[in-house]
Order: structure tokens, then sequence, then C-alpha cells
């Protein structure tokens, strides 16, 4: 047994509701000891004969004591003081059979301590080595966790650095596409604003044309009923005609059919063109949208590509007036007319 299972089991023995009993048969033991001893007190040794005192006399104390972790420390004081062993170890039993030989208990009481002393630094080399041991295991298995939790870490970090890098492309790509958006989002409002403008304006040119064709059939209409009415019928291969009195019906009627042939023509020019620039806003606006979707899905679009579009978004328009929609020489007829009203006065 090593000196700290022996204060163990004695610190057992007195925490239960039996420590005074255990005290009791200590003292006892020891006392029935020293009685025995006196029948050859020469043969025993003094030093020995003074530390059984002592530790009787420390028992006494503890056996008075109430409190019981105090009675407790006292006990293992004691023992740790003295090394004597205890009433209800094996080798209390050899001690009542020799204590009568002063010679052989002291020897006996030697041999104890001894025992004690090297299973102690048995007990100490084995902790020693059991703790070294665990030590050297505990660090190892430190460091593996260690190894493998840095493992682990620089495997998340460089997966977590993966990540954001290809969010971060993807955040410019989507930056990208939303900048260029808000930037063709004014010329696709300027194209749209634009189809809508030349829209309602061919409806008007149209409404125009429709009105000029109206009052240019009705003046025509009257005007020939009117010089029909006040005309001269002359006989043409035995048919009679009705012709205009003078010159001036005739040129009025020329110039009424010129001038309205013109602003219809005009009118419906005009219109055409507004059509014309209407589906090129329409066809430019939707060149913008879908270059925008272009760019959102595939995120770059070549320099080619790019080349090609802005040509075909900046083409000079085709649709305008030629010259031949100017009006026609009124000032000639309107000469000719008043040469002709001339010669009749």
């Amino acid at each position: 047994m090593s000196k700290f299972k022996k204060y163990q089991r004695i610190e057992l023995s007195l925490a239960t509701e039996s420590g005074e009993t255990w005290l009791k048969k200590e003292l006892d033991f020891w006392k029935h000891i020293t009685i025995r001893l006196k029948e050859n007190p020469t043969e025993f040794p003094h030093s020995i004969n003074a530390i059984i005192l002592s530790y009787c006399s420390e028992i006494g104390i503890a056996q008075r004591t109430k409190d019981t972790s105090r009675r407790i420390n006292i006990v293992v004081e004691a023992n740790k003081k003295h090394l004597l062993f205890n009433h209800d170890e094996d080798v209390a039993e050899i001690a009542k059979y020799i204590s009568s030989n002063s010679a052989g208990l002291a020897a006996l009481i030697q041999c104890y301590k001894m025992s004690l002393e090297s299973q102690d630094e048995t007990y100490t080399r084995l902790y020693t080595d059991d703790y070294e041991k665990l030590r050297k295991d505990t660090a190892q298995e430190i460091f593996d966790l260690v190894t493998s939790l840095k493992e682990k870490v620089e495997k998340s970090t460089a997966e977590l650095q993966d990540k954001v890098d290809n969010a971060n492309k993807d955040l410019e790509k989507i930056v990208a596409a939303a900048t260029e958006a808000v930037a063709l989002s004014e010329p696709v409002k300027f194209w749209e604003t634009r189809q809508a403008t030349h829209k309602e304006n061919a409806r008007k040119y149209g409404l125009q044309a429709l009105t000029a064709a109206i009052i240019f059939g009705s003046l025509l209409t009257l005007t020939i009923i009117y010089e029909y009415i006040s005309g001269r019928s002359v006989t043409i291969a035995g048919v009679n005609v009705t012709i205009p009195e003078n010159n001036f019906g005739v040129a009025f009627l020329v110039l009424l059919t010129t001038a309205g042939i013109w602003s219809i023509r005009v009118f419906v020019k005009l219109m055409m063109a507004n059509l014309a620039h209407e589906t090129e806003s329409l066809e430019r606006a939707t060149m913008i949208k879908t270059f925008v979707a272009m760019t959102k899905v595939n995120g770059e679009i070549s320099k080619e590509n790019q080349t090609l579009f802005f040509t075909t978004l900046f083409r000079p328009s085709n649709n305008s007036l030629s010259e031949d929609s100017t009006a026609p020489e009124f000032s000639r007829l309107i000469e000719a007319v008043l040469k002709s009203r001339g010669k009749e006065s």
C-alpha cells in the first residue's frame, strides 16, 4: 500500500458515521500494543515508544474533536508524521501476535515504514511515467487536432476565397450590365418618344391629306359645274362640247388641279416619311433593348459586335422629302391668268 492510498482509506473511514468507532478501535489497538510492550521495556527502542505515545495522544485529540473535517485532518497529519500501521490493516494482526516481543515489533514497524516509502516511490515513479506518457499522448493528440484543424481552416479559407472571387466577378458583371442599362435607358426613352411623335404626325398628315382631297374634289366639282353653266357650246367633230367662256376659267381649272394634286402629294409624302421614321425609331429602341439583354446574358460582348451595334444605331436616316416635293411655279400660272384677263379687257 502506498502512502496516498493509506491516507485516502483513512479519510474515507473517518468521513462516514463509523468514524468515531474507527478512532476508538485505533486508540484501543495501540493501547493494547503499549501494554504488551511494558512487559519487555528494555528491548524496545525508546524512540519508537515515544512515536507510539505521540500518535496515541493525537488520536485522542481527534477523538474529542466534533468537526469531521478537522478530525480527518488531525488523523491524516498524525499518520503522515509517524508512519504507523492502523488497526484495520493486515499487518495489525501480525503486530498483535508479536507485541510481546519488543524487538520483533520494532522490526515490524521499521519494515512497514520502509514498505510505505518503497511503495510510495514506486507509485510516484509509475505516476510520473503514466503522467509523462499521458502528456506525450495528449500533446500528440493536440498536435494532430491542431494540424487537422489548420488544414480544414486553410481548405475552408481557399473555398471561401474562391466563392468571394466568383461573387466579385458576378457582381462586377451585374454592375457593368446595370451601368450600361442605365446609360442606354435614355437613348431608349429618346427613340420611344420619337416613335410616338412620328406616329402622331403620320396620323395628322394622313387626316390633312384626306381633308385636302375632299376640299380639292369639292372645289373642282363646283368649278366644273360653274364653268359648264356659264360656258359656251362649240361643235367639235359633230359633237357639242361646253368650254369656259374665256381663258381665265381654263387657267383657274389648271391652277386648282395643280394645287390640289400638289397639296395632297405633299401631305401623303409627309405621312409616309413619318411612318418610316416611326418604324426606324421602333427598330433602334428594340436594338438597344436587345443589346442590353445580350449584355446581361453573356456578360461581355466582343468589340466587333459592339462596333456593329453602334454603327447601325447611329447610321443617318434616309427618309426625307426630295426636291420634287417642292411647290410648282404658281407665279407663271398666275401671270398667264392675268395676261389673259388683260387681253379680254
